[in-house]
């Protein structure tokens, strides 16, 4: 599911989001929230608070941080 956050169609992507992020949340929610607290950190780095607020940047951030850390 996450080649539908590729999607063209900008609701299909959001949407795509919102639903990993949930999955995420009940199925991972240790993982999830070591990647929060390394989102807040760099949207307060960044000053884009935005970065919290979307759940498509929000998984982006998140899958963006996995592949810095190198989690599968």
């Amino acid at each position: 599911s996450r080649g539908l956050l590729d999607d063209t169609d900008s609701r299909v992507a959001y949407y795509s989001a919102a639903f990993l992020l949930k999955r995420m949340m009940t199925e991972e929610p240790d993982v999830y929230q070591r990647m929060l607290q390394s989102l807040i950190s760099k949207a307060q780095q960044c000053n884009n608070e935005k970065l919290l607020e979307n759940p498509y940047l929000q998984m982006r951030g998140i899958l963006q941080l996995s592949n810095d850390l190198g989690v599968q």
